[in-house]
């Protein structure tokens, strides 16, 4: 089985895993009763169903759902995990 290339902690390690915490946080913050309300941030969320964030190592070229920028195989991303991924049997 072939192993994960280890991260070297360069500048294109960071670009690739780097995503826009904001409206995230924001979301969290809306949930627990503080922060901006949740309508507003809806407007700003691009993946309102995404529940979480999983960094992986693509197996295959896939395109950037949020740029649509073409990814290649083996570079470092985050697949977004949705309620009905993460408890298939509801």
């Amino acid at each position: 089985m072939p192993s994960v290339p280890p991260s070297d902690g360069t500048a294109a390690d960071e670009a690739a895993c780097s995503i826009d915490w904001e409206p995230l946080i924001r979301d969290v913050l809306a949930d627990q009763g503080r922060g901006v309300p949740r309508e507003e941030t809806a407007e700003r969320n691009p993946f309102p169903e995404v529940v979480g964030w999983q960094p992986l190592i693509l197996n295959q070229p896939k395109i950037c759902a949020d740029c649509e920028e073409p990814i290649e195989r083996s570079e470092r991303c985050f697949a977004g995990m949705t309620a009905a991924i993460l408890n298939p049997h509801s």
